[in-house]
């Protein structure tokens, strides 16, 4: 993105929080967007949210291919925060590739950290070009994106999240 690209996103209002059900911690999230590659933030408390720790720095996900060239970003509406019937945190985050010096769309992975799981880190869901070409995902949108965890009523996790589908593509506008 251009410069007014980049300061309209550090705008974005990119704070999520949760709480969990089974106690009094509570987890905001943040992605400062004012320069490439965004990074993402956090603090919890433990006591409803009358006191909180310390900013924390949150670290990307092994994304892309660990070791190369590609870097990761998140993107501004990274970072969902979910507190499972454990008690654990869950943050699902949506991340975009830097190759070189230039951002791109795709390829997008969405992955799921959780600090008390061997790996902390797991991929859910990674997607490449969109088949169909040329088409764009518009302002504030990449292939993949806005993730959010949720559990069914037997304790299983799960994560949704918007994909772009170049097939929904009105042919006259490229809309």
């Amino acid at each position: 993105p251009g410069r007014g690209e980049r300061e309209r996103q550090a705008q974005f209002p990119t704070q999520q929080v949760a709480a969990s059900k089974t106690s009094n911690k509570v987890c905001l999230t943040w992605v400062k967007a004012d320069a490439f590659p965004y990074v993402g933030y956090y603090r919890v408390s433990d006591d409803g949210g009358t006191n909180w720790g310390p900013e924390t720095e949150f670290a990307n996900p092994p994304a892309f291919t660990p070791g190369s060239e590609t870097l990761s970003t998140y993107y501004i509406t990274s970072l969902n925060p979910f507190y499972d019937a454990e008690d654990r945190l869950h943050i699902v985050v949506d991340v975009s590739a830097i190759i070189g010096d230039t951002v791109w769309g795709t390829p997008n992975e969405i992955w799921d950290w959780c600090a008390d799981r061997t790996p902390e880190w797991s991929l859910i869901h990674h997607t490449g070009m969109d088949r169909h070409g040329s088409q764009s995902t518009g302002t504030n949108a990449m292939f993949a994106v806005r993730p959010q965890m949720g559990m069914d009523n037997n304790g299983n996790l799960f994560v949704v999240w918007e994909q772009f589908d170049g097939t929904n593509v009105e042919p006259v506008t490229n809309l």
